[in-house]
């Protein structure tokens, strides 16, 4: 009886060894990309609540601006009104001095037609009439009074040409004549990057009695930056960061 030899099984393509190493990669690739997604996911939840946080400051700086409009816009119809009031004035006390002089031709006509037995008494009358003295003093009194309609219309001008703030008390606003140019002063002498946080800390030292006062200033405040920046006096670095615009004549 004869003995069969049968064949070695056939290897495996890949050794356990080599396996292990396929395998070991791939799961470095499999970590590093969920480290990647974790990053990203956490990059854009801050982008979002950063985003989100911005558009509330919008809100409120809208509100801010449509309100300091109103308030500009009661000031320049009272100050009109001020100023007609005045030019009205004026006009009628214009008239009233050029009534004496343009009475007199009537007077004289009136003389010339009566007759010559009265002639003695419309002369006197007519003296009496045209005497310097009495026309002076009414038209001294009444030039005095244009010279007082224009100084009270003036004052009155100047009292509402200022709007005025609706912001918490501050010794230091009260300095400027607004907030545009306490903010723009601020700014400059840092000569760096501030925050609405510095400059509320800077107008209020002491700080803001409630929350409401806080959103309040600091929505009045960003909305100054804002603006500012459009106008290319500063520059924003960073989300709710400026400086003073490097083009800027200080």
């Amino acid at each position: 009886m004869t003995a069969t030899f049968l064949p070695p099984p056939p290897e495996p393509a890949f050794s356990t060894a080599k396996r292990l190493e396929v395998y070991e990669q791939m799961l470095s690739d499999l970590e590093n990309q969920a480290a990647y997604q974790q990053e990203a996911i956490a990059f854009h939840t801050q982008s979002l609540e950063s985003i989100k946080a911005e558009s509330e400051i919008t809100a409120q700086e809208l509100e801010s601006c449509r309100g300091i409009i109103k308030s500009l816009k009661a000031s320049t119809t009272i100050a009109q009104a001020v100023e007609a009031r005045g030019n009205e004035g004026h006009s009628q006390e214009e008239e009233e001095t050029k009534a004496p002089a343009n009475s007199q031709p009537e007077s004289k006509a009136k003389a010339k037609s009566k007759p010559a037995a009265s002639k003695s008494k419309s002369k006197s009358s007519r003296k009496t009439s045209v005497n310097p003295t009495a026309p002076k003093t009414e038209l001294k009194a009444i030039s005095s009074e244009p010279t007082e309609a224009k100084s009270k219309t003036k004052s009155e001008v100047k009292t509402v040409a200022k709007p005025v703030s609706t912001l918490p008390a501050s010794e230091v606003i009260d300095k400027f004549e607004s907030i545009t140019a306490m903010v723009l002063d601020f700014v400059k002498k840092q000569e760096g990057v501030i925050s609405v946080i510095d400059l509320i800390k800077y107008a209020y030292p002491k700080g803001l009695k409630t929350e409401a006062e806080t959103k309040k200033v600091s929505s009045s405040f960003s909305s100054v930056l804002i603006n500012q920046t459009k106008k290319g006096i500063l520059e924003r670095t960073v989300p709710g960061k400026y400086m003073w615009a490097k083009n800027t004549v200080s």
